[in-house]
């Protein structure tokens, strides 16, 4: 079943960059071939083939920049190489494509956490975290996220103080 996700998602990027061809400039079309295209990325994740994610997620940016998804999921491949530094360079560029307060930002300011943690940098880690629950508690929806952040938050707080 993983080369069939693959193959459907390859070849509905296949009709949407022929509709891009007939309809250039249309913005719609751009942006859901751009998340057709995030949305392969992010299958060669799952299975660990993390070159062709990691192709696969310049490719989408190179066709729609304005995606949050795209960077952040750029960055879970490079933490899962554990190359946190790398994914930090990732998650700075979605939070600065970030609109607004809520979710999107959370779960970007939550990765940038994570990324931070990874490279002993728990202090930030926490602030982190913390920003992340504020974003969250305003997203009605995302209360389980909201104290999954807060959680983190006070066991690295607790893990700092001894």
């Amino acid at each position: 079943t993983d080369d069939l996700g693959k193959n459907a998602f390859e070849s509905a990027a296949e009709m949407l960059e022929k509709l891009l061809e007939e309809n250039p400039g249309d913005d719609t079309i751009t942006m859901n071939l751009a998340t057709t295209v995030n949305n392969l990325a992010g299958s060669y994740r799952l299975r660990k083939e993390y070159e062709n994610a990691l192709k696969t997620f310049d490719r989408s940016m190179d066709i729609y920049r304005s995606l949050t998804d795209i960077p952040n999921n750029k960055g879970l491949v490079y933490l899962d190489l554990g190359e946190p530094d790398k994914a930090l360079e990732c998650f700075k560029t979605a939070l600065s494509l970030v609109e607004g307060e809520g979710y999107a930002r959370g779960t970007t300011l939550w990765n940038m956490g994570y990324a931070y943690f990874k490279t002993g940098e728990t202090g930030e880690a926490v602030r982190l975290y913390r920003e992340a629950a504020g974003c969250f508690e305003k997203d009605t929806s995302s209360a389980e996220l909201y104290q999954n952040s807060l959680k983190m938050a006070e066991m690295l707080e607790a893990s700092m103080n001894g």
